[in-house]
């Protein structure tokens, strides 16, 4: 019978102290859990004196055997890493993947594709992002698992807004997107005055110009 020591970087052993020691008998296997510390993954097991080992990342068990003499074996945890990626609808993403440590942030640049804003951003298994709108910047915060996020972009849109004087109309702001048309219906007169014309006053100023007026409807684009 012979003693074996172990020693675990970045894990558990079943003890909870730094080393822990177990008999093995002459040449037969022994085994012992040892679980990583959260965010690490199983790297490299050794041992001396001729001693063997073997880790089973599915059970956390380490087999040793060829136990000759008092030996010690040392095994080694090493920080996960996962894939993210980035996706834009109606933008452009700089690097669309990034290989990111456990717990780590990732940041991306996305840019919204031209007279388009952000919208929303969701991520796959359960990671959250934000959305920089001033600094174009995807940001995830405490990697802990691969994951997709999807930028999305939605068209810009302008209130119009429509004053009627010595008059009315039906509905008088409406919202459009760029480069649209805004409608704007049921335009009726005072009791006593006619429908004479349409001037705009647009800010920026000559943006839009009147494409149609006529039957109490104005079509502004």
């Amino acid at each position: 019978i012979h003693e074996v020591t172990f020693k675990a970087n970045n894990g558990k052993l079943p003890s909870g102290e730094l080393e822990e020691k177990i008999t093995a008998e002459l040449e037969k296997e022994s085994k012992i859990n040892i679980k990583p510390n959260d965010g690490y993954k199983f790297d490299k097991v050794e041992c001396n004196n001729g001693s063997t080992a073997e880790y089973d990342e599915t059970t956390n068990d380490l087999t040793v055997s060829n136990v000759k003499k008092d030996s010690i074996c040392t095994i080694s945890f090493k920080i996960s890493d996962f894939v993210v990626d980035v996706k834009a609808n109606n933008g452009t993403v700089t690097t669309e993947s990034k290989s990111v440590n456990y717990g780590d942030n990732a940041t991306f640049y996305v840019t919204p594709s031209e007279n388009y804003k952000f919208d929303t951003v969701t991520c796959t298994n359960g990671q959250k992002a934000i959305y920089n709108e001033a600094n174009q910047q995807v940001i995830i915060n405490g990697i802990t698992n691969n994951t997709t996020c999807t930028v999305n972009f939605k068209p810009k849109k302008f209130t119009v807004s429509l004053t009627v004087e010595n008059g009315n109309v039906e509905t008088s702001q409406k919202e459009v997107a760029e480069g649209g048309t805004a409608t704007f219906t049921n335009i009726k007169p005072n009791a006593g005055y006619l429908l004479s014309g349409a001037t705009l006053n647009c800010t920026p100023k000559n943006s839009s110009t009147v494409t149609s007026f006529q039957q109490g409807v104005m079509a502004i684009a």
